[in-house]
C-alpha cells in the first residue's frame, strides 16, 4: 500500500517557510534566494508503494566571510556556513550540522528481491556535525577534505521481528577526501535547488575516498546473514561521472554513471538504488532504495528533445543499467547481478516553476520477483525570490 507520508512533510515544510518568510521578504534581494518544492515517487503493481518528500532550502547573506545555508528536506535539517574564504580564494572552509528523523536511509522500508519485507525494516535517525576544506589548485579542479562526527539512534518500527538485532547506537568518525573536475557549462539556475534534475553540457568527474571508524562495530541484522558485519574501519571509494553533449539544435544527449568499491560495510553506508528520483542511483521501475550496494558500476543515459527551438520545455526518454553485488541481500557480497530499467519524462519550466514527471518500467531478470515492475514520479518546485 502507499505509505501516508507525504502530507504531513509537506505541511512541516510550509510551517517552516511560513516561519521564515517575513525574513527572507525583509532581506536583500541580491544577497538571499529561496526555493520550495517536493515530489512523491510510486511504484507499482506489484507490492505497489510510495514515497514523497517536501523541501525549503534558503541561501544568502555574509557570515563570517560565507554564505549561510538553511535546507530543510522532510525529516533532515541541514545549517551551513558556506565557502568562507581561508586568506584567499583558492582555500575555502564550510562547517555544518545536520539531523535526520527516524527515516534515515530508508532503513524502514526493506526490499528483497523486488518484495517488501517490514519485518527486517527498522528507524533510523543520526545527529552530524563536520567541516570541509576545499584547495581550488586551478581552473576546473578541486581537492577537498571533510572531517565530521555522526551519532546514530535506532529503534524498531511496530512490524520489526524480535528476532531482528539493531544496529548499536554508535559514534562514527568519518574523514573524506574528494577531487573534483568540473567543467560544465550551464547557467546558475540550473543548479538551484528545486532543479532536481539539470540540464548539463560539458563533463564533471569525481573521486571520493571515505573512512568510518565507530566506536561499537558489532554485527546486526538477522542472525542467519552475516550481510550486516560491518569491519572496525569501514573502506568507501566512490566514482561519478556527469557529461551532456549537444547533438543537435533541439537535442542533447546526457549520461550519469557511478562506481563504487567498499570494504567492511553494512547497510547503514552502501549506497541506494533503484528509483528515479535525486536521492539515488537511478534503476527506472523498481522502488525507491529497493538495491542496497558497495560494489557496483551503473550509468543512466537519457536523450532530451526541446519542443521548439525557443522553448524552454524538454521531452525525452531515460535507460539505466548496472551490476550490483549482493543483489539479493543474501550476504554474498561476491556475487554481482545486473538490473535495469528504461522510462520517459517531461522537463516543465514557466519561468520559476519547474514541473518534472518522469514514467518507466524495470526490466524483468531472474532475481527480480513478479513482474511487471513499473514507477512514476512527480516533482514540482519554485524559486521564492
Amino acid at each position: 500500500m502507499l505509505r501516508p507520508v507525504t502530507a504531513p512533510r509537506a505541511a512541516a515544510a510550509l510551517l517552516l517557510l511560513g516561519l521564515l518568510a517575513p525574513a527572507v521578504a525583509h532581506a536583500d534581494e541580491g544577497d538571499w534566494q529561496a526555493t520550495l518544492a517536493g515530489g512523491f515517487e510510486a511504484w507499482f503493481p506489484e507490492q505497489s508503494g510510495g514515497h514523497g518528500w517536501a523541501l525549503f532550502d534558503l541561501q544568502g547573506g555574509d557570515v563570517a566571510g560565507g554564505r549561510f545555508r538553511l535546507h530543510y528536506n522532510t525529516d533532515t535539517l541541514h545549517l551551513a556556513l558556506e565557502r568562507m574564504e581561508l586568506g584567499t580564494p583558492k582555500v575555502q572552509l564550510t562547517a555544518w550540522l545536520r539531523g535526520q528523523a527516524i527515516f534515515a536511509g530508508l532503513l524502514m522500508d526493506y526490499y528483497q528481491n523486488g518484495q517488501s519485507r517490514p519485518e527486517l525494516a527498522f528507524y533510523a535517525s543520526y545527529v552530524q556535525a563536520g567541516t570541509e576544506w576545499k584547495w581550488l589548485p586551478a581552473d576546473h579542479h578541486s581537492l577537498a577534505l571533510e572531517l565530521s562526527l555522526r551519532r546514530w539512534f535506532f529503534r524498531e518500527t511496530s512490524d520489526t521481528a524480535e528476532t531482528l538485532a539493531l544496529p548499536p547506537e554508535a559514534w562514527v568518525f568519518e574523514p573524506r577526501l574528494a577531487y573534483t573536475f568540473w567543467k560544465i557549462r550551464a547557467p546558475a539556475e540550473e543548479w538551484e535547488p528545486h532543479r532536481f534534475f539539470p540540464r548539463v553540457q560539458g563533463v564533471a568527474f569525481g573521486l571520493r575516498l571515505g573512512l568510518d571508524v565507530r566506536s561499537d562495530s558489532r554485527a546486526w541484522g538477522r542472525a542467519s546473514s552475516t550481510r550486516n558485519d560491518p569491519g572496525d574501519v569501514i573502506f568507501s571509494a566512490h566514482q561519478w561521472l556527469r557529461a551532456g553533449v549537444e547533438a543537435h539544435p533541439l537535442v542533447r544527449l546526457q549520461l550519469e554513471q557511478h562506481a563504487s568499491w567498499g570494504e567492511g560495510q553494512d547497510d547503514l553506508t552502501r549506497h541506494r538504488a533503484g528509483g528515479m528520483n535525486p536521492y539515488v542511483i537511478a534503476i527506472p521501475g523498481l522502488p525507491w532504495a529497493a538495491i542496497l550496494s558497495e560494489r557496483l558500476f551503473a550509468a543512466q543515459l537519457s536523450v532530451h528533445v526541446k519542443i521548439a527551438p525557443d522553448s524552454r520545455h524538454e521531452l525525452g526518454a531515460l535507460f539505466a543499467a548496472g551490476a550490483f553485488n549482493d543483489l539479493d541481500r543474501s550476504g554474498a557480497l561476491d556475487t554481482f547481478d545486473f538490473a535495469a530499467g528504461a522510462g520517459a519524462f517531461a522537463d516543465l519550466r514557466f519561468g520559476r516553476w519547474q514541473i518534472h514527471l518522469r514514467f518507466a518500467g524495470a526490466i524483468p531478470l531472474d532475481w527480480l520477483s513478479g513482474d511487471p515492475w513499473l514507477s512514476a514520479l512527480l516533482t514540482l518546485g519554485a524559486r521564492l525570490r
